[in-house]
């Protein structure tokens, strides 16, 4: 089952992440309708499929594991509440991007969202363009050091996503 949404969670999701589109417009695009839960709901579901998010595999057998499958949830939550109110498919988009991506067998792993859950806040087309960044001007092996960094060094994906977002606005 998900957590509860406390009101805690609730009013720190409101917070505006720093590459959100302008206020209105996000408004517009994501009405308060996800304060119930349902679309948290939805998207946990689809990123416990993604492995994610953990699976309660104890089917009542282990309620240790039940409560560690909701800990790691909870955390995730409490390190980026904007999850609560994104759009699900986005989310899901982001996901499959970053764990598809690379020339390593079968992209990055899902332990790398889970220990940065702020990666699945970003559009996908921003990640597709940090990677970008990443792999600008390199061959196959270097592309691979590349994607190898990534999963190793926490921060280095979401740093060159961040530089390409500055990139973009620049451009603007």
């Amino acid at each position: 089952d998900p957590p509860e949404l406390n009101r805690t969670l609730i009013d720190a999701a409101n917070t505006r992440l720093w590459w959100e589109p302008p206020k209105e417009e996000a408004e517009n695009r994501n009405s308060k309708g996800w304060e119930d839960g349902k679309l948290w709901n939805k998207t946990r579901q689809k990123l416990i499929k993604l492995w994610v998010l953990p699976r309660d595999m104890s089917n009542g057998a282990a309620d240790h594991y039940a409560n560690a499958a909701s800990k790691a949830e909870l955390k995730m939550l409490s390190n980026v509440p904007q999850l609560l109110r994104l759009d699900s498919d986005e989310v899901v988009n982001s996901a499959k991007t970053i764990l598809g991506t690379g020339l390593i067998s079968g992209g990055l792993p899902p332990a790398l969202i889970r220990s940065e859950p702020i990666l699945l806040t970003f559009p996908s087309e921003y990640i597709e363009g940090g990677i970008e960044l990443l792999y600008d001007g390199k061959n196959n092996d270097e592309r691979k050091d590349m994607m190898n960094t990534c999963r190793d060094k926490p921060g280095f994906l979401r740093e060159s996503v961040e530089k390409w977002i500055r990139l973009q606005q620049q451009q603007k």
